[in-house]
């Protein structure tokens, strides 16, 4: 098996909670939405349940179907809908997942509209701006489980 260099390796014993785990990614872009089921690929969540979405609906009615992810990624902004969007409508509907959130967001245009948002989140405030690497993903994703206690 090879690795990237400086990722976290697959401890045993994490592996077997992290592997059971659900993972809803949201992004508009098709590489974002590529992207990340293959960092996931090489990180203790690689044998988790993957749902990929490339709306803020999809992502809602994916939660509403039934589906009840243990992380969530999502991009902070895309056309209609945002991260923005989805923030609010799990904390009005599903305020038990808002610990599960973890944002991905590009550097340009989008800072004001970013700083604004987190200062209202009631929640820690997990972003990563884009383009970015993959040990930031998983490194974002144990400070989510061991917040949750997932681990």
């Amino acid at each position: 098996m090879t690795r990237e260099k400086n990722l976290p390796t697959v401890d045993e014993e994490q592996s077997s909670t992290e592997s059971n785990s659900s993972i809803l990614v949201v992004d508009d872009n098709d590489m974002g939405r590529m992207t990340m089921p293959r960092v996931l690929s090489m990180s203790p969540w690689h044998n988790s349940n993957i749902e990929v979405c490339a709306s803020v609906r999809s992502a809602i009615q994916t939660i509403t179907a039934g589906f009840t992810p243990d992380f969530i990624l999502s991009e902070m902004v895309m056309p209609g809908e945002s991260g923005f969007d989805l923030y609010s409508w799990i904390e009005e509907n599903k305020p038990e997942l808002l610990d599960t959130l973890g944002f991905t967001a590009c550097g340009d245009g989008e800072g004001r509209q970013m700083i604004d948002f987190m200062s209202r989140m009631r929640t820690k405030k997990r972003l990563i701006e884009k383009p970015f690497l993959p040990e930031e993903i998983i490194s974002m994703m144990q400070e989510i489980s061991a917040d949750k206690m997932i681990i």
